[in-house]
């Protein structure tokens, strides 16, 4: 099992980005952010799409039950699926909210350190080695 570790750490720290283009780093992850905003965004007005149908095919189903009863059952069960699927989509949705704040804290941690690396890199110089 810590063969398994072993091997998810090292591809993740060779993913970590090194400390000479601290600005292109962080025109790269605001892409990265900004992008996944608009996902998420998109991903928010499906939802909201997805609820507002199951409204419609709810009333829907109570103005048609006064003609037609066997309509009604039809519209009415539609309805039930789509609130089942508009409660799962809401979970999803909450899932990836939860992923990208916790994209975004990493990613700025990871800005902060390579800000730091490259201020000490900066104010200490190299060893000399004159031997």
């Amino acid at each position: 099992m810590e063969k398994g570790n072993e091997s998810v750490r090292e591809r993740l720290l060779a993913r970590l980005p090194q400390p000479g283009d601290v600005a292109g780093y962080r025109r790269e992850v605001e892409a990265q952010l900004k992008g996944k905003s608009e996902s998420l965004s998109t991903y928010r007005w499906t939802s909201y799409v997805l609820v507002g149908c199951c409204f419609v095919l709810a009333t829907l189903a109570g103005k048609v039950g006064k003609v037609d009863t066997q309509a009604a059952a039809g519209l009415g069960t539609l309805a039930a699926i789509f609130l089942a699927v508009v409660l799962v989509d809401a979970v999803r949705l909450e899932i990836r909210k939860a992923q990208f704040e916790t994209l975004r804290e990493v990613k700025q941690v990871q800005v902060q350190i390579l800000e730091l690396q490259t201020s000490i890199e900066r104010e200490v110089p190299p060893p000399n080695r004159e031997t």
